[in-house]
């Protein structure tokens, strides 16, 4: 039974050749093996088994064009899984359950040492005391809106601060008046860090701390994998600011917390509702709800978007299962047969007229176009190779990096202009210009995966909904809240094909 069920995975391309070899080791529980494996890929540190599986076999075991397995296939899968569980005949040493939790012990290692850490950090005395009288006049000299104010209020209170939101929150804006009111009434001196996943995002983090400190300020601002690799036991500040932390994995975030000394006063900041990591875990959202004592969170609902507000509203409805055919000024809808003639007039004209890096640094801001998943007629490669053979002109290309180089500076997920026609072709990425031939693999991004363009924001987003796909509403939301003007939706028999996915 096991190497039949193996064998149609397999075929379907639900499972690729690493999961039948990790399959191997768990004998004689191959299926519940294989359902653990494919959900901690998929970015889950555990599983839960009782009468039903969560996640959803349907949601583990999505083909390459995110299509779920048919019903009479989810069914047997379900079935296997439960049956092994209950066996209880899994080797130990590779899974570790703990009633109806089933984890990998390195999985819960990793967690184990989040828990410990974070409450290290939090419950530690801050190293930067400060003269609270001041604290009042120091905010009655900013901008703040009321909500904002009482977060800073709150978040100056600890040595552990989490501040959450969605976009047009003015999440670092908060962050940057809170830094503003921790130097002016600190006792000692401040020694600040800036952290961020991406190149880009910590990029983006400095320089929305400029509007607040002037542009002549300069701030220690690096991606965290820099960070962790410091020759240091601890990082050298005494005040650290991280953001997108809703991108940052469990094992990245252990690391993380282990190299931030107790007394260090941090602020993490993200939004809980967007996609989570690619990798495994989701330390941000769990921790917001199973919160360590010492610790504080503000959450920020008031969005300062007048121009996407219209956006912001379907972005919510996403969350809420709740999608609507609401046609207004900033969102249109289109049906999946109107997509090239969106894709001629969005994505081939723009770059066909972009001559200069001025133009195609515009033209990469100005509109991309969203999918789910990278293979099928509907996904990323398909659709860039669509665009790259209407494009008569091809010297200015838009990239996106798919592997990190710390040495270079560039991160997975980071976009860039790729330069032809020269003897030596250059990528321009975060003001660098780095030779095509040494950068890491990246690829043309006409078209990129939602979960690539997390931290990215552009203008205009199309986003295309393959038919018969499963989405998420954390996958929905993330792609709306990418665009500040437009958001044009590309489906077939929206939004019922997009309820029965949800479903």
């Amino acid at each position: 039974m096991p190497i039949e069920l193996l064998q149609e995975l397999f075929q379907q391309g639900r499972v690729d050749q690493l999961d039948v070899d990790i399959c191997k080791s768990f004998a004689p529980s191959k299926i519940l093996g294989l359902y653990l494996s494919r959900a901690f890929r998929a970015g889950f540190m555990s599983v839960e088994v009782g009468e039903k599986c969560t996640p959803s076999v349907e949601i583990i075991f999505l083909d390459d064009t995110m299509q779920a397995p048919s019903k009479e296939l989810g069914e047997v899968l379900e079935k296997a899984i439960v049956e092994e569980f209950r066996a209880k005949r899994f080797p130990p040493e590779c899974i570790k359950a703990d009633g109806p939790k089933v984890s990998f012990p390195y999985a819960q290692a990793i967690e184990n040492s989040i828990v410990t850490n974070i409450k290290k950090i939090a419950c530690a005395q801050p190293d930067v005391c400060l003269d609270e009288k001041k604290i009042p006049q120091i905010l009655d000299c900013s901008s703040l809106h009321p909500d904002q104010r009482k977060a800073v209020e709150i978040l100056l209170t600890t040595s552990c601060g989490f501040l959450t939101g969605g976009p047009g929150t003015g999440k670092t804006l908060t962050a940057g008046v809170w830094l503003e009111a921790l130097k002016k009434s600190a006792l000692s001196p401040v020694y600040v860090g800036l952290a961020a996943p991406t190149g880009r995002a910590a990029k983006t983090l400095a320089a929305s701390l400029q509007k607040t400190f002037g542009e002549n300020a300069s701030f220690d601002v690096q991606t965290i994998h820099r960070l962790i690799l410091s020759p240091f036991s601890h990082v050298p500040y005494n005040v650290l600011i991280v953001d997108e932390c809703s991108m940052i994995d469990s094992a990245l975030f252990a690391k993380l917390l282990k190299v931030i000394r107790p007394g260090t006063r941090v602020l993490f900041l993200g939004d809980k509702d967007q996609l989570p990591p690619i990798d495994p875990g989701q330390p941000f959202a769990q921790l917001l709800t199973s919160f360590p004592q010492g610790a504080k969170k503000a959450h920020l609902s008031v969005s300062f978007r007048t121009e996407s507000k219209e956006i912001l509203e379907v972005a919510r409805a996403f969350l809420q299962g709740e999608p609507s055919r609401k046609h207004t000024g900033a969102v249109s809808y289109f049906n999946i047969k109107e997509l090239g003639t969106l894709i001629e007039k969005f994505i081939v004209e723009p770059w066909e007229r972009a001559t200069t890096l001025n133009d195609a640094n515009a033209a990469l801001k100005d509109t991309i176009l969203l999918t789910p998943t990278r293979v099928g007629p509907l996904g990323t490669q398909e659709i860039n190779r669509f665009v790259h053979f209407r494009r008569k002109k091809n010297s200015l290309t838009p990239v996106v990096f798919l592997k990190n180089n710390h040495e270079l500076g560039v991160m997975n997920g980071d976009l860039g202009i790729l330069e032809k026609g020269h003897p030596l072709e250059h990528i321009y990425s975060l003001e660098l210009k780095i030779p095509a031939a040494i950068c890491p693999q990246f690829e043309e991004a006409y078209a990129m995966s939602v979960h690539k363009s997390q931290g990215s924001e552009f203008y205009r987003v199309i986003l295309v909904l393959p038919p018969h796909a499963i989405f998420t509403p954390n996958l929905l939301y993330t792609a709306a809240t990418r665009a500040r003007g437009e958001l044009i939706i590309v489906s077939e028999n929206y939004p019922t094909s997009l309820i029965c996915a949800y479903n």
